[in-house]
């Protein structure tokens, strides 16, 4: 029996890429990228930064019952 190829890094398709941990970025491959390993549809149009997917939420407005607006810090 022959042992399955193993597939390098550039050969793997989109879908691929995106369920591999160790080449999975999100929304940070370029558009650029994007094209290039077939990810068009299957990611949020948005690019963000690795830095900005990685940082810690600012403050979160919500408006109360009573139309007050209360602010809550999650980033701590």
């Amino acid at each position: 029996m022959n042992a399955p190829a193993k597939l390098t890094a550039k050969q793997l398709t989109g879908y691929d890429r995106l369920h591999n941990a160790r080449l999975n970025k999100g929304t940070a491959f370029t558009e650029a990228e994007r094209s290039a390993f077939g990810l068009e549809g299957l990611l949020p149009p948005a690019v963000l930064s690795l830095e900005l997917q990685v940082a810690p939420p600012g403050p979160i407005a919500c408006a109360t019952t009573k139309g007050t607006l209360m602010i809550a810090d999650k980033g701590l």
